[in-house]
């Protein structure tokens, strides 16, 4: 989005510096890798977020990641760097039964 201006500032400032194609690609998977976080964290700074909500904004997180890591390398290592930490903090047997207590009806509630 910004390229072009970027590329015209340096010009303008006669800096020597210049983007290749591969600098804009590698950018670009950047942007599409941290886009997915963005909308993460906004999820878990809601005021009125609770565990089930971070549940669900963490395997969004995780899926829309999971989908992007044959694009890009950052998605592969953000997807496991995020399951490293997440599973040094939380057991994941008391997710399932969080979400049973949420929704009796499902059956994936620890069984």
């Amino acid at each position: 989005m910004l390229k072009d201006c970027v590329l015209k500032s340096l010009i303008d400032m006669k800096h020597k510096l210049t983007f290749s194609d591969e600098d804009s690609e590698q950018i670009s998977q950047l942007v599409s890798g941290l886009q997915p976080v963005k909308v993460t964290v906004e999820a878990l700074c809601r005021s009125d977020a609770n565990l089930l909500t971070a549940e669900v904004a963490l395997k969004f997180l995780m899926t829309t990641l999971n989908g992007q890591k044959e694009q890009s390398p950052l998605a592969g290592q953000l997807v496991e760097a995020l399951c490293r930490r997440v599973g040094e903090r939380r057991l994941s047997n008391l997710s399932g039964v969080l979400q049973y207590l949420h929704d009796p009806t499902t059956n994936d509630g620890g069984e």
